[in-house]
């Protein structure tokens, strides 16, 4: 608005130079007409006769008509290119007012969603680890950590753990598979399977994508599918209605700030899994995630092991843990 104004005030300046400069000229040949006679004492060489009158009349008319018709064709032009600045002002206004509706209608639906699965709790399941957590997110990721930890001890690498293997040896040229037994893994599987995930970080992503979708996605798809998806097709919108990388990432932290640290870590493992990838089995979701630095102001902590930060290679974090060594693996459940 302030720049309208600002525009407005130019223009009505620039007009009222061009007022004063046709004043000024209309001013020199009508003082020249009046004092004409008083001239022709001291300058002899102009005639005081009809004659010169009419044709000083013609001379003046044309002239003056000519200057009245330029300046008018001006005036017309500011106003046409005043107009047209206006309209195009008002036009991006209405926009962004349909814009901000819609997003600030989904923003609201996305605290909706996440606060009403937030209040359903989470009923822990399996190996003995039969509790209840008040908040769905907490206990989603309290024990996916309690698999994750699990999945490098041989005495208790459990059945989920076993499948996500499984599937892992089935897309890796059976590298966990039993060379005897086809159906079966190789002896000490934790420890080379514990050595596998440390040869890149991609295989420690396939093993945290398998996991939660074996252990979450076939009792959790109903609720956090449609959050989930909620939110990323509010993203898409912001992208494809706004041109601005910096305009876009304002809006995108704006749904960033609706979601608790819990509901940002559960998301951040969510990512690895299929359930997010394309029709072309690809991390489109992660990636646009990444993009945006979604994640950069969970601490250390909240991650299962703290070398999952480097999982998003954009993102550049925020902050280190306050209480020193970014290194430690010390989680905010074990806290």
């Amino acid at each position: 608005m302030m720049k309208q104004d600002k525009t407005q005030q130019e223009i009505s300046f620039l007009l009222q130079r061009i007022c004063i400069g046709f004043i000024l000229i209309l001013i020199v040949p009508i003082l020249f007409f009046i004092f004409e006679p008083t001239i022709n004492i001291y300058f002899q060489s102009v005639k005081s006769n009809i004659e010169t009158e009419s044709k000083f009349g013609d001379w003046f008319g044309g002239v003056i008509g000519t200057i009245i018709s330029g300046i008018t064709l001006i005036v017309v032009y500011i106003t046409f290119i005043s107009q047209r600045k206006e309209l195009k002002v008002t036009q991006n206004q209405l926009q962004t007012q349909q814009f901000e509706t819609v997003f600030f209608k989904m923003l609201d639906t996305i605290y909706t969603i996440g606060r009403d699965i937030q209040k359903e709790g989470f009923d822990g399941i399996g190996s003995g680890n039969e509790y209840r957590y008040d908040d769905f997110f907490i206990g989603f990721i309290r024990h996916m950590d309690y698999y994750y930890k699990n999945s490098e001890q041989n005495d208790n690498f459990v059945s989920l753990v076993n499948q996500s293997v499984r599937k892992i040896s089935e897309e890796n040229e059976n590298v966990f598979r039993h060379p005897e037994n086809p159906h079966g893994l190789v002896p000490n599987i934790s420890v080379v399977f514990r050595e596998w995930r440390e040869q890149d970080n991609k295989n420690e992503e396939i093993f945290l994508g398998y996991l939660y979708y074996y252990l979450f996605i076939e009792q959790s798809d109903s609720k956090l599918g449609h959050f989930f998806r909620y939110l990323y097709n509010s993203i898409k919108y912001i992208e494809s209605e706004i041109q601005d990388h910096n305009t876009r990432k304002t809006y995108v932290n704006l749904i960033q700030s609706q979601l608790s640290n819990y509901q940002l870590i559960v998301l951040f493992y969510s990512c690895f899994s299929r359930v997010s990838y394309n029709s072309k089995g690809e991390p489109e979701v992660k990636e646009l995630l990444d993009k945006y630095e979604f994640f950069q102001n969970l601490l250390p902590r909240y991650f299962l092991d703290v070398k999952h930060k480097e999982l998003y290679p954009t993102t550049r974090p925020k902050f280190k843990e306050p209480y020193g060594d970014d290194s430690k693996e010390v989680f905010w459940f074990d806290m």
